[in-house]
């Protein structure tokens, strides 16, 4: 996860990503619904979220946890 506003977050979790095999998914101020659904049929066991709090907002952090059963 990462926000397309600050590039050099998003460009660093594109490496991460391709180096995992992992998709990137670049938020905004909230998960909107389709990205929702994405990781719900993902059945992901985790994300990384790159910029931090002041970058990617507490509440996508939330709404991960929720999704991820964490």
């Amino acid at each position: 996860m990462a926000t397309g506003n600050n590039f050099p977050d998003a460009l660093t979790g594109s490496v991460y990503a391709a180096k995992n095999q992992a998709p990137i998914i670049l938020v905004g101020q909230k998960l909107a619904d389709d990205e929702m659904s994405y990781l719900k049929n993902k059945k992901m066991s985790g994300a990384t979220i790159f910029g931090g709090e002041v970058v990617v907002s507490k509440d996508i952090e939330d709404q991960l946890s929720q999704l991820l059963n964490y």
